[in-house]
């Protein structure tokens, strides 16, 4: 058990910095979805979530 204790007077001692905003940015071969965290709003989830579609929309061709 020598080094369980070790580890918490580390834990104890050591000071972390915990972010309250971030963002995660995930990809797939078709979408970028990114995801805002701000914890200081919202504790359960993201605040906000922007869906990119890779591929371009057709473009509409008028007719004569």
């Amino acid at each position: 058990m020598e080094h369980s204790h070790s580890f918490n007077n580390f834990v104890h001692n050591k000071s972390f910095n915990i972010m309250s905003k971030f963002v995660r940015k995930y990809e797939d071969e078709d979408t970028i979805s990114i995801w805002t965290y701000d914890l200081d709003k919202f504790k359960n989830g993201p605040v906000s979530v922007e869906t990119i579609d890779k591929k371009p929309e057709p473009v509409k061709k008028k007719r004569k």
